[in-house]
């Protein structure tokens, strides 16, 4: 019989039942694949010595034991009985509190304690922020097991802080059982140790919440514009041949949505059919453009989206692992961190810009904020609601002000609700939207734009300086996965330089990646020559002791005037592009020299003009200055479409009054307002503003039409 993938008690009484009774099990090799008759079925969930068998059926997941009555149904091989047979997967999840329920006559069968099963890879893949070890997703950064790479484990009593091991946690961390964690944002223990954020939350300022746009029903998220289970509240279910479209029960889809099932979804934005009903994105990738892709600045390393800008297992590229002790700093190895940014953990961060670490190590920005000047801020012209960023002029659960929900069925326009959206306007996803400026839905609803890219005029593109790369817009000339064209990456240690792929001075490109021929034992003389053990490379030539001039550093012998792995001193390395030149790390023509860096300060969004300048907001760095993309207007350091930002409208700072909202640049109320003493007001059904402003009804009269009767 084939080991089964249960453990646990269950297994451990089917083996009970197996080895005690007389019953025979089905084999997978019987000659006829005929079913054999185990005798009597015996309760799963009743103890064995001695008991007295039931009619409950024996089950187990790999080989299918079949009884009387009720025969099982596995996916490896199906064995169809008369009466009605029990599904079960090959790899089953168990819940809480969910028993297998057998249907011919028997009772629940007790699994026994709920089981955490690991995502399999290959299948959904690790969020966002995880790694794969063996077959559990992991974050690195807090587990012991794990700490900071995958199978390097913390000592007894120890911890692992930041993917460092310590006996203490720091910052906002908290210490629950060997881990150091965020209880603000730490989805296993949000708020307290052990609290686990099911159903698709996550945790948002200690608290368990859904994604923007999805309620929690029984205890899952859904989206309820387009779910036909829960259409528009929890539990209103869409009839057979109708389907969930902008919270209500139709027969049709609306205009860029695709029906799967009794739902209607974007096959160009839904990662769960991404493309085709179905097709359900892994690894942390995305749905853009119908195809399944990871976020700008990631790469796909092992079936997970990985960040290598500062990632010590994929430093650069993926498997590129940097030594003990070294970081990872704009896709470098290092030993210290450039000017500007700071350690956390074992990678190099500015802490102005980046997400995951605000102003100090450790510290994220959650519910669509982004880190701006070292503070998690929301995008121009949004509110936090319940810590989570939305737009209160055109969102329907959070319509003028935070908790102000719409009814089924109606819009959000300008913070009030109503049944229709405005002249110029479309309803896209439950919000009118402008689908001339919406990347979101350019020219059409679901029609997203790839990242990085801007909406124009209903036409997705790219800023001025990149290039659409398979969905993502790149810099050409600086950017060491697409150098020159799309999709030419640059080996190890190499830079992109105007669109060219360069090794530092004095090193060659070997298939390893940049080498010095004239001092690499690995490649001395020529790209391969490898020397012997004990054997130095000196002047491209394998000695076995260092000559005069000429310094012995782990092994080897080395000219620290020009050596960039030890210059001026063993261990002193000249990293990210730079080479070594009497004894100084220098860059080449056209590059200059942040912290141990060689950057391009032409486009480097992270040093814009100078070292340590950077670039946040939305806006990127073009010849050496901060710019937003075609359209937009830095406001307070923040890209917006002045055309129709309330808080910007027309210009930085013209911000609309109470009701208004922004069309073409003017501050306007909705068709049908007026705006009387700074509020837009109905004058057609406004009592004390009927058919205009001032015009007050009389005690009893009604405004109808514009007219008191």
């Amino acid at each position: 019989m084939r080991q089964s993938r249960w453990n646990g008690p269950l297994a451990a009484m089917m083996l009970a039942v197996l080895a005690g009774c007389g019953s025979t099990a089905l084999r997978n090799d019987s000659p006829d694949g005929a079913a054999v008759d185990t005798g009597q079925a015996v309760d799963a969930a009743t103890p064995v010595d001695g008991a007295t068998p039931t009619d409950q059926p024996l089950i187990e997941n790999d080989v299918p034991a079949v009884g009387e009555d009720s025969p099982v149904v596995t996916n490896d091989t199906p064995v169809v009985g008369e009466d009605s047979p029990v599904v079960m997967n090959d790899a089953p999840v168990v819940g809480e509190d969910n028993p297998v329920v057998v249907e011919d006559g028997g009772g629940p069968v007790d699994v026994g304690p709920a089981m955490d099963v690991p995502p399999v890879d290959g299948g959904m893949g690790c969020t966002t922020g995880q790694t794969l070890c063996g077959d559990a997703c992991v974050d690195t950064q807090s587990n012991a097991a794990h700490c900071g790479a995958c199978g390097r484990a913390c000592g007894a009593g120890q911890v692992c802080n930041l993917g460092e091991c310590t006996t203490v946690c720091t910052g906002e961390l908290s210490r629950c059982g060997n881990a150091c964690v965020n209880l603000q944002s730490d989805a296993t223990n949000c708020g307290a140790c052990g609290t686990r954020c099911a159903g698709g939350t996550s945790c948002n300022a200690g608290q368990c919440v859904c994604p923007e746009g999805q309620i929690l029903c029984n205890g899952v998220c859904v989206n309820p514009s387009t779910d036909g289970n829960n259409c528009g509240a929890c539990g209103t279910v869409c009839g057979a041949g109708r389907v969930c479209s902008n919270a209500a029960c139709q027969s049709v889809c609306q205009m860029g949505q695709t029906a799967c099932g009794n739902a209607c979804v974007s096959l160009q934005t839904d990662s769960t059919n991404c493309g085709t009903c179905g097709t359900r994105c892994g690894g942390g990738t995305q749905c853009t453009a119908g195809r399944c892709a990871c976020a700008a600045g990631l790469l796909l390393c092992n079936g997970v989206c990985t960040e290598v800008q500062a990632n010590t297992a994929n430093c650069g590229m993926c498997g590129n692992v940097c030594a003990a002790g070294q970081v990872c700093s704009n896709g470098s190895c290092l030993t210290i961190c450039p000017v500007g940014t700071t350690r956390c953990g074992s990678s190099c961060i500015s802490l102005a810009t980046d997400n995951n670490n605000c102003g100090a190590c450790g510290n994220r920005c959650t519910g669509g904020a982004t880190c701006n000047n070292g503070r998690c801020q929301c995008g121009a012209g949004q509110t936090a609601c319940n810590n989570v960023c939305t737009t209160p002029i055109n969102d329907p659960a959070n319509c003028g002000a935070c908790g102000r929900a719409c009814a089924p069925g109606q819009v959000c326009v300008i913070g009030r609700c109503t049944d229709n959206c405005p002249t110029g306007s479309q309803f896209c996803n439950g919000r009118c939207t402008s689908t001339a400026i919406d990347p979101a839905n350019c020219g059409a609803c679901g029609r997203a734009c790839g990242a990085g890219q801007v909406c124009a005029n209903g036409t997705c593109a790219c800023t001025p300086g990149q290039t659409n790369c398979n969905g993502t817009c790149a810099n050409l000339r600086g950017d060491v996965n697409n150098c020159g064209r799309c999709g030419n990456r640059c080996a190890a240690g190499s830079t992109c330089n105007n669109g060219t792929c360069v090794c530092p001075q004095g090193s060659v490109t070997c298939s390893t990646g940049c080498a010095n021929i004239q001092t690499d034992p690995g490649n001395c003389g020529a790209c391969g020559n490898r020397c012997a053990t004990g054997q130095a490379c000196v002047l491209g030539v394998c000695i076995a002791m260092c000559p005069t001039g000429l310094t012995q550093c782990n092994g080897t012998c080395v000219n620290t005037s020009i050596d960039a792995r030890n210059c001026g001193a063993c261990g002193s390395t000249c990293s990210g592009g730079a080479s070594c030149a009497m004894g100084r790390c220098v860059c080449p023509a056209g590059l200059t020299l942040c912290g141990n860096t060689c950057v391009n300060t032409a486009t480097s969004n992270a040093n814009c003009g100078t070292c340590g300048t950077a670039c946040g907001g939305g806006q990127s760095c073009q010849q050496g200055r901060c710019t937003c993309g075609q359209g937009q207007t830095a406001c307070n350091n923040q890209c917006t479409f002045t055309q129709v930002d309330r808080n910007n409208c027309g210009r930085c700072g013209n911000v609309c009054a109470n009701g208004q909202a922004c069309f073409n640049g003017m501050c306007q109320c909705q068709p049908g307002a007026a705006l009387c003493g700074g509020v837009c007001t109905q004058v057609q059904a406004d009592e004390n503003n009927c058919g205009m402003c001032g015009v007050r009804c009389r005690p009893g009269q009604l405004c109808r039409n514009g007219r008191c009767g």
